[in-house]
């Protein structure tokens, strides 16, 4: 695949992003270091939470969201991300069940555009898949 620049985007692109399972190791790993709440990092105190067992962390989850970004969009040269405008989680992400980052809408390319910076721009959201308990 040939390294894609901004000018490569075309207006109206839609992302295809692969489904992202994070393991108990994973979760508990990722919150001992990043952050360090009971119902990440301990198995039973997550059972009597709220949650009524281990969950990943939003931060964790976010990160996971951004690799799957990231390799969807294939060869892109990117300096960076600059930032995300809003981000809400609903559900828990449990260790073992598949989520998804499902782009929402397709990429618009026809924003601020300068010597230093372009930013493209697209809605996103997480699909979890339902638990069987």
């Amino acid at each position: 695949m040939t390294r894609r620049y901004f000018e490569d985007i075309t207006d109206g692109e839609r992302l295809i992003c692969q489904n992202v399972i994070v393991t108990r190791e994973d979760i508990i790993t990722f919150a001992k270091k990043f952050d360090p709440q009971p119902f990440h990092t301990d198995e039973d105190a997550a059972r009597e939470s709220i949650f009524g067992g281990l969950i990943a962390s939003s931060l964790h989850i976010l990160s996971a969201c951004t690799r799957a970004v990231v390799e969807a969009q294939g060869d892109v040269a990117i300096l960076s991300g600059v930032g995300m405008d809003e981000a809400k989680m609903f559900n828990p992400v449990r260790p073992e069940i598949p989520f998804m980052l499902k782009p929402g809408g397709p990429i618009s390319n026809n924003h601020r555009v300068n010597r230093i910076m372009a930013s493209l721009r697209f809605d996103a959201r997480l699909r979890i898949r339902k638990e069987t308990r």
